[in-house]
């Protein structure tokens, strides 16, 4: 979506206006659900989630300030609740496992190329999986939530130079890892 439709969709959601609440569900869901999901490995706790963070872009739509993207702010919401979520489970995430429905990217009709690419980004998912939590942590805001480094450290209370650090590392070693599952 861009600026100026965001921009439009904020304000009928401030105002209240039920049609908003359709339309940023419609729009967004499947952004955030996908973000969620690579945090906690689960499809029904994402799905929970999920819910629970458009109740708190609808609870705290008064409070958004133009400042930074709107997608980038209701990243930071789902996020943090996925993040305060695996804390609360006191336990590290699941191994992944596909729950996760996949679309190829390409239109590519051809069934083989469909299948070649549907396995390339499992394995990819798969390697994300694997990394440790901060260095996957770092990449997924980086990547799939479309932070800055600046606001990965402010929202991991982190230095910049650990965020950049971290993301070094996931790279190099989703570098490694997937080198040696290549053919």
């Amino acid at each position: 979506m861009d600026k100026s439709k965001n921009k439009n969709l904020v304000e009928r959601l401030q105002n209240g206006e039920k049609r908003a609440v359709d339309e940023l569900v419609d729009s967004y869901q499947g952004m955030l659900f996908q973000l969620i999901f690579r945090f906690v490995l689960d499809r029904y706790e994402s799905e929970d989630l999920l819910q629970e963070t458009f109740m708190r872009i609808i609870r705290r739509i008064n409070s958004y300030e133009e400042q930074g993207r709107f997608e980038s702010w209701m990243c930071k919401i789902a996020a943090n609740l996925a993040c305060d979520h695996l804390r609360s489970r006191k336990r590290k995430p699941l191994l992944y496992h596909d729950e996760l429905e996949t679309k190829p990217s390409s239109g590519k009709d051809n069934p083989a190329s469909l299948f070649q690419e549907k396995e390339a980004l499992s394995l990819l998912e798969k390697a994300v999986a694997s990394l440790p939590w901060e260095q996957r942590q770092v990449f997924l805001l980086r990547e799939e939530a479309g932070l800055s480094f600046k606001e990965i450290s402010e929202e991991l209370g982190v230095s910049i130079n650990t965020a950049l650090s971290r993301m070094h590392y996931a790279v190099k070693k989703l570098q490694n890892h997937l080198q040696r599952i290549s053919p």
